[in-house]
């Protein structure tokens, strides 16, 4: 993988949890390069997986938060005053 700066302990408790909605280790990465304005491309490479794989860890995501896009998840997020 990759060595990626705003990535590395990403994985604290307190990040994998907004609200009452459990995330996986791999949403939150994939929520971080979101948040660092990455495109499905940019974060495949970035995490040594298909593009297929982030849109579906995407769609995941935003069925969990119940958000309905890449930017509600950004805005939920931000919302939750939860920093990644």
């Amino acid at each position: 993988m990759h060595d990626l700066p705003f990535l590395q302990n990403m994985h604290a408790e307190h990040l994998t949890t907004i609200g009452d909605v459990h995330l996986t280790h791999r949403e939150v990465d994939i929520i971080s390069c979101l948040l660092n304005m990455r495109g499905t491309s940019k974060i495949a490479g970035l995490l040594s997986i298909s593009p297929n794989t982030v849109s579906t860890h995407i769609q995941n995501i935003i069925l969990k938060l119940r958000c309905g896009s890449r930017e509600g998840i950004i805005d939920y997020v931000e919302k939750s005053n939860k920093f990644f």
